[in-house]
């Protein structure tokens, strides 16, 4: 694996909203540059509580939970994407990607779970 890992065609969800931009993926920090306003956002690699992959509408999603409970979620990744961000995260960030299926039954409650300064809903086990 090289030092860094860039992505051009990712898709940050914050707050329900989709932001298109590109994403760095350094020894030291993440970093999301929002193609729109030109404002980047650093995420240090020693914040990084939990990792996830997930498949979502807008192709793979890599979610990232933080220490303080802050969520990140990168849309846009294709699946030979994953083993370059699971080989980063094995080797930096010192543990795997989870693999997370998300419950696909067509509806958007079940038991509310906040984690962090986000809400979520759990169906079955699995989010919704």
């Amino acid at each position: 694996m090289g030092e860094n890992l860039d992505f051009d065609k990712i898709v940050q969800e914050f707050r329900g909203t989709f932001h298109d931009g590109q994403l760095k993926i350094q020894p030291s920090a993440i970093t999301f540059k929002n193609r729109k306003t030109s404002k980047a956002e650093h995420i240090q690699n020693e914040d990084i509580e939990n990792t996830y992959w997930m498949k979502r509408a807008k192709g793979n999603c890599f979610k990232l939970v933080l220490k303080n409970g802050n969520t990140y979620r990168f849309d846009g990744f294709s699946e030979n994407d994953f083993s370059k961000l699971e080989e980063f995260s094995r080797k930096v960030l010192k543990k795997p990607i989870e693999k997370k299926e998300l419950c696909v039954k067509g509806w958007n409650w079940g038991k509310p779970n906040f984690t962090g300064d986000s809400l979520n809903f759990e169906s079955d086990g699995k989010t919704a």
